[in-house]
């Protein structure tokens, strides 16, 4: 549980910064949390190093060209990155068939998920009506995912908790140009307000 991993320590964030001549984390929220294991003693040794997040001109190019292509099309919500429970998969399926009630919008989940998880998904999206409008794509090759960026009209993604990452796939929405939701949690809490929608835990759920 949680409270066993804090108990014992099993981020093994305090033996290392103890034996770091510096340790850098991406975010002050990260930082927080390595303090809070290590000790205020080792502040002078843990500093930030903001995530970095580009697309190489070429990738740009093949964004471009997908949201080209998609113009015209229903308006699609994405979820970009690992599909874990965390991220609140679910309640993005329950959100959109709500949605749907009022507009027609697609729901794609674009990354690694389990057979478990993707099964219960598509059967959520399946009692709640919108099964053939929520997508499942899994992994994809580096050309498809920017292709799914820029077909993407919004990106949605949340988390339920922080562990001192940051969210790569976070930083390729941004990288993209595609509007971005986030939860105000840890590292995106750090996001500029003007670059991203933050969603407090009540406002995720009330999404819903």
């Amino acid at each position: 549980t949680e409270h066993d991993l804090e108990r014992v320590g099993l981020l093994l964030v305090g033996d290392i910064v103890a034996l770091a001549d510096h340790f850098l984390v991406t975010s002050r929220a990260a930082r927080q949390l390595a303090l809070a294991e290590a000790g205020e003693a080792f502040a002078d040794r843990v500093s930030v190093l903001p995530f970095a997040m580009a697309l190489s001109e070429p990738e740009l190019e093949t964004v471009s060209r997908a949201r080209a292509q998609s113009h015209g099309e229903p308006p699609t919500i994405a979820s970009f990155g690992i599909v874990d429970p965390r991220k609140l998969p679910a309640l993005l399926v329950e959100a959109i068939a709500l949605v749907r009630a009022d507009r027609d919008v697609e729901l794609a989940f674009v990354g690694p998920v389990s057979d478990a998880l993707a099964e219960e998904l598509a059967q959520l999206a399946a009692r709640l009506g919108v099964g053939d409008h929520v997508s499942i794509a899994g992994h994809l090759q580096r050309e498809d995912y920017l292709g799914a960026l820029g077909r993407s009209t919004v990106a949605v993604q949340l988390r339920a908790s922080f562990a001192g990452e940051a969210s790569a796939a976070v930083g390729d929405c941004l990288a993209a140009g595609t509007p971005t939701i986030v939860s105000n949690l840890g590292w995106m809490s750090e996001l500029p307000d003007d670059a991203v929608v933050k969603l407090d835990r009540g406002d995720q759920l009330e999404s819903a």
